[in-house]
């Protein structure tokens, strides 16, 4: 077993150090963790055991995150609060997953919808009323623009995509085709554990082919980032759905009717960086991605609590 010591009292080990880095993560949603989640959730390999050893022991960490109820929480942050209002999101999330259970069933109408995944605060179960019920979707090649279309039209006229509706908006603003799974050419050159943490925290709502699977296979990346994640024995998956040539007419049509309404700033802003990418293979819309300024808070939160 690895132990990672530190060099004197008033510096931290590397597991110390780990430990208020992922706590600090997390505080900027309000997210309280378990000695499991912090475990898990960290970026050097080691046990359970010694992860639960150190937050018992370590004189270092006193102070710098609190317990209490089960939870850990960065230090100085109302503990009491935030661990009633994670109760609280607990409860919304839930109550949003039975709406996405029962879309899941017209999302599996259509069999070139490979998966279907929840995202976001939604994943982690940290969500309000107002909170969207954001979707990840994979769909079989040359698929990708028709799927949207059929997917998106029947909630935008119900009245239940963002800013339509402010209680349980579906978004439905990443799709990405079987054969374009990688995330990695979206990171950011500076650090993107956003990207880390949203990947590794997805939830299928149904998966054909075990695209979940196929997804890490993919974006082996994330485990140099957080290596306590369960890694599967991963093989390649087989492509065994057809490639629905015979949908090609409608799937240039559907793509010309949505490049046609598209809001100008999603145009704008299109295939620049990694906020915006349209594609045959892609269609990423964050229009407000906060990847740089989560990473950016987040360094200061873990600086101030004397971590490098």
């Amino acid at each position: 077993m690895l132990r990672y010591h530190r060099m004197s009292q008033n510096e931290p080990s590397v597991l110390e150090a780990n430990i208020v880095k992922t706590v600090a993560w997390f505080s900027l949603f309000d997210y309280p963790l378990t000695t499991f989640e912090i475990w898990k959730w960290l970026g050097v390999k080691i046990s359970l055991i010694e992860v639960e050893l150190t937050l018992q022991t370590s004189l270092w960490l006193r102070g710098r995150i609190e317990f209490k109820d089960g939870f850990y929480v960065l230090g100085g942050r109302p503990v009491d609060t935030i661990i009633s209002t994670h109760q609280e999101r607990f409860l919304d999330a839930v109550r949003k997953f039975k709406k996405l259970n029962l879309a899941a069933k017209y999302f599996s109408l259509f069999p070139f919808v490979r998966a279907v995944f929840a995202c976001n605060t939604l994943a982690w179960h940290n969500t309000t009323p107002s909170s969207d019920i954001d979707l990840f979707i994979v769909v079989s090649p040359g698929t990708i623009w028709l799927s949207r279309l059929l997917l998106v039209t029947p909630f935008r006229l119900l009245g239940r995509r963002p800013n339509q509706n402010k209680i349980d908006p579906f978004c439905f603003s990443f799709f990405v085709t079987t054969k374009n799974l990688s995330t990695e050419k979206l990171l950011l050159p500076e650090g993107d554990p956003y990207m880390a943490y949203w990947l590794s925290s997805l939830i299928p709502v149904f998966d054909r082919d075990n695209v979940h699977k196929q997804l890490k296979k993919e974006n082996c990346w994330l485990f140099e980032l957080l290596p306590n994640i369960q890694e599967d024995k991963i093989t390649t998956i087989p492509n065994t759905q057809s490639e629905f040539f015979l949908l090609q007419s409608f799937e240039n049509f559907a793509k010309f009717f949505q490049n046609k309404f598209l809001p100008q700033a999603i145009k704008d802003l299109a295939n620049l960086d990694s906020r915006v990418v349209i594609s045959d293979s892609m269609l990423k819309f964050h229009l407000n991605d906060r990847r740089a300024y989560f990473r950016d808070e987040w360094k200061k939160l873990y600086e101030a609590r004397g971590v490098s």
